[in-house]
């Protein structure tokens, strides 16, 4: 309708409204799903001088692994550290979505410790969630003693998907 994301930061620009880092977060969502789309966008970012943010990163980690482009996601770390921008909790919870495998799962609460943060239920229960889907026992089990070892209380939603893991487990085997 506006022309896609250039229409749509060209039509702001002719009514005199500059767009902004929130602006162009927002579009992360609305643009293809491609890496090539992505860098268009940052191009178009630098032209009008709008810096990226630690925040801006995060919905491209997030955009990435929710399109299953778990190394794409890895690697905004680079235009984290090329932005002198410092990771936050939030870069980790976003970072879980892509942890596929134990090796994975260990680097990550590795670094979130080597950062000073403390893990939260939220980043475990998205390590957790993506362990059961993968049908990663092993790793399932490494995260649930972690649940224990920082004395997180599962939640409920926690809960109720390892109440459905058992469920489909039992019926496999009967």
């Amino acid at each position: 309708l506006l022309g896609g994301r250039e229409g749509f930061i060209n039509m702001m620009l002719s009514t005199g409204s500059k767009p902004d880092i929130k602006t162009f977060t927002q579009l992360l969502f609305v643009i293809g799903p491609s890496v090539e789309e992505e860098q268009l966008l940052m191009t178009q970012m630098s032209q009008l001088g709008i810096k990226r943010d630690v925040d801006f990163c995060n919905m491209l980690i997030k955009k990435r692994n929710m399109n299953s482009n778990f190394s794409g996601a890895k690697e905004v770390l680079n235009i984290i550290r090329e932005e002198q921008l410092t990771p936050n909790i939030v870069t980790f919870g976003v970072l879980a979505m892509g942890c596929t495998n134990l090796r994975d799962i260990r680097k990550l609460l590795k670094d979130i410790k080597a950062m000073g943060f403390r893990v939260n239920i939220e980043i475990l229960g998205t390590l957790l969630v993506s362990a059961c889907r993968s049908w990663n026992f092993q790793a399932i089990h490494f995260l649930i003693g972690h649940l224990t070892k920082y004395e997180i209380n599962l939640i409920l939603s926690l809960y109720n998907i390892l109440k459905t893991l058992i469920k489909r487990l039992k019926g496999t085997f009967e």
